[in-house]
């Protein structure tokens, strides 16, 4: 058995790509993190760099002690960023995208923390299906990706108590995670794993990509690639190409 995948993304949106990895050769562990599907929905703790700490703990509860090679989709790349630049010496490589890095130019440009405490919750409860259906409906290149079978699944999911507030708290914490980033950074240094930027083609990500990543990696240690047929959702939209880049890139090491 190769090293360890530990996948991170929204709940589900590798299912498609789970098996082929595990078919090539390699151990793949792709829980929920923090707040999202069945994983516990904490009242905190949703800063990046916490939640990197809870991979090192599942890690830890597995006993498994090599390093993994991670990876990381939307929040998911911010974790699994903040995991690889905080334990170099539990992580082979890393293989993040889609998501504005917080700390960046990009991320700055792009986002404001929803920080109003439950008026998103309010405002989005019981329209869970209009309000997760916009972000599909704007984001996918392949729209076929997902179904009304996937949305409905991802509904159920943030209709379970206290999901939206865990949902909305992740991005609250942005300012914070721009700090973090920034200060960690300024004080260590660029991340030094070897590192796969995964965008998708039809996605804008893929036009500052480069710019980003050479904000947060040391040059010799990145590359970027895109997902073709594909927006935001690269996984889910065109996973034969996702696995591919994957299996490739961790191969060469």
């Amino acid at each position: 058995m190769d090293r360890a995948f530990y996948t991170a993304a929204l709940d589900n949106s590798f299912r498609k790509v789970i098996g082929p990895i595990s078919e090539a050769g390699y151990r793949v562990i792709a829980p929920d993190y923090r707040g999202v599907g069945y994983s516990n929905r904490t009242s905190t703790g949703f800063t990046k760099t916490e939640m990197a700490g809870d991979i090192v703990g599942l890690l830890d509860h597995l006993s498994i002690k090599d390093p993994v090679h991670v990876v990381g989709h939307d929040i998911g790349g911010m974790i699994t960023y903040a995991f690889a630049s905080r334990h170099l010496d539990r992580t082979a490589s890393v293989i993040w995208g889609e998501c504005p890095l917080p700390g960046t130019k990009i991320h700055k440009d792009a986002f404001k923390e929803q920080g109003v405490l439950d008026l998103p919750e309010a405002l989005v409860a019981g329209r869970e299906e209009i309000y997760l259906g916009h972000f599909y409906d704007k984001l996918t290149y392949n729209s076929s990706a997902i179904n009304q079978e996937d949305l409905d699944y991802y509904v159920k999911m943030f209709r379970r108590p206290g999901a939206l507030r865990c949902g909305f708290n992740i991005y609250r914490e942005f300012g914070k995670d721009s700090e973090e980033n920034r200060e960690w950074i300024a004080k260590h240094g660029k991340c030094k794993v070897r590192a796969l930027r995964l965008n998708g083609q039809e996605c804008h990500f893929s036009q500052v990509a480069e710019q980003m990543m050479g904000e947060v990696h040391e040059k010799r240690t990145f590359s970027v690639a895109s997902v073709p047929k594909s927006g935001h959702y690269i996984a889910e939209e065109n996973p034969e190409e996702f696995v591919r880049l994957v299996v490739d890139f961790v191969g060469k090491e």
